[in-house]
């Protein structure tokens, strides 16, 4: 299967040479439902995991934890427990502030970014508070939509 051996590669250039993303989209391809994302969605997300754990072996992440970044891939959040979501984020912050595999300021923004979107999907009144806390620690600045809209769903969880 192509996706096993594709993103592989990619994961280990990534550990020894500078990636980045390209902002626009320079590929298109059309799904149909004999496609391989169609047919072969098992192995598919079996292969995920695998470069998932790989890819966070460096963070010394639990392979417990692993669901919380493949979440992000299914776009399928039911599985996370509102106890995993601050140990995930705190983890991933600590890892990268001490090894420093990833620009800090720029792998702090991906974070913070992934972790207020998910706490406000799982509507998680303490990771609310982790997650304001951490913001300011980590010198990760906030807009005041985003303050609104934290506080507001702070506020608005047990109503």
């Amino acid at each position: 299967m192509i996706f096993r051996r594709i993103m592989p590669f990619f994961s280990r250039i990534s550990e020894k040479y500078k990636m980045g993303n390209i902002p626009e989209f320079i590929v298109e391809y059309r799904e149909h439902q004999n496609g391989i994302s169609k047919t072969k969605i098992v192995q598919l997300r079996e292969g995920e995991v695998v470069i998932l754990k790989n890819l966070y072996k460096r963070f010394e992440l639990k392979d417990s934890l692993i669901k919380i970044p493949h979440s992000f891939i299914k776009h399928d959040y039911s599985e996370i427990k509102a106890s995993e979501i601050t140990e995930y984020f705190e983890h991933m912050l600590q890892q990268n502030n001490q090894k420093q595999f990833f620009p800090i300021e720029d792998f702090n923004t991906v974070v913070f970014n992934n972790w207020y979107h998910l706490i406000r999907e799982k509507k998680c009144r303490k990771c609310v508070w982790a997650f304001y806390k951490n913001a300011k620690k980590n010198v990760f600045p906030l807009t005041a939509k985003q303050k609104r809209k934290l506080f507001k769903l702070y506020i608005n969880i047990f109503k």
